[in-house]
């Protein structure tokens, strides 16, 4: 199995895919104003061939904020992409294509990940594709993407999570996490005034969300954004720690790529 990556700060598709052939899957990360039209284009550079896309940055030893970025498997690769609909209210309605695809491709704990793109609702979607997932063993990577919009083999979707199972052919495939972050002091915060639909966190500890996070780490609003990458929130899960990175200033409120809800418990991290 070999793998590609590339990406254009100027939001050039061919550019992002210059030496790409024969693909097998294509993961696409495009920005907001870009995102339909990289959508459709890849779907023409690359006819039939399964893909997934969502808003959002690229990064190798680079980022890119407002380009395009895709990476692509190839060469021994058995790859199936698809879509679960309506995350926000009945997820599970659309389980069967995920069951359809893992017989397909004959996914198994060994040589088979799943890869998943997700327009918001992580909760409802994660505990449904697990459900899925377990059964065989199969490991789960991926993320939110911005806008709530996704994209599964050249058409868009709201309110939706798109998915790709890769099969390795000729060997072992896992995905592997790095926590980059640990805790910061002993600052732990009781979450309130949230918006579950629009990921905002209103209060901690009692106080605006926007003055605790500006007064502990001495940053004006305007760095709020670019601090967030050094000092994310940790939501506590059992023995993990969930990333919560920020989104935006909202007055006072703090919206996440991430739902928040009242009463959850949160950590200041760093890297």
């Amino acid at each position: 199995m070999k793998q590609f990556f590339g990406m254009s700060r100027s939001g050039d598709l061919r550019e992002a895919t210059r030496g790409l052939s024969n693909p097998q899957l294509i993961l696409l990360m495009s920005n907001s104003q870009q995102f339909e039209t990289h959508v459709h284009e890849l779907e023409k550079l690359y006819p039939h061939v399964p893909s997934i896309g969502c808003i959002g940055m690229s990064y190798d030893t680079n980022i890119v904020e407002n380009g395009v970025g895709v990476a692509a498997f190839s060469d021994g690769v058995n790859a199936a992409a698809n879509v679960l609909e309506h995350v926000s209210t009945v997820p599970v309605k659309y389980i069967r294509r995920m069951e359809e695809d893992l017989t397909r491709v004959n996914a198994s704990q060994k040589d088979t990940v799943c890869i998943d793109f997700c327009a918001g609702n992580d909760a409802c979607v994660l505990t449904t594709i697990h459900g899925a997932l377990r059964r065989r063993g199969i490991s789960l990577v991926g993320g939110t993407g911005d806008g709530g919009k996704i994209s599964a083999n050249g058409r868009i979707y709201e309110d939706s999570v798109a998915y790709a199972l890769v099969k390795n052919l000729h060997g072992r495939v896992k995905a592997y996490k790095e926590n980059i972050y640990h805790p910061m002091g002993n600052y732990r915060f009781i979450a309130s005034n949230t918006d579950k639909a629009k990921y905002m966190i209103g209060s901690l500890n009692g106080q605006p969300a926007k003055q605790v996070y500006q007064s502990i780490l001495k940053v004006t609003e305007q760095e709020i954004l670019t601090q967030t990458f050094k000092n994310p929130f940790g939501k506590l899960n059992g023995n993990e720690t969930c990333i919560i990175s920020i989104k935006e200033v909202n007055g006072n409120s703090l919206a996440c790529f991430r739902q928040v809800n009242d009463s959850d418990v949160l950590l200041l991290l760093e890297l």
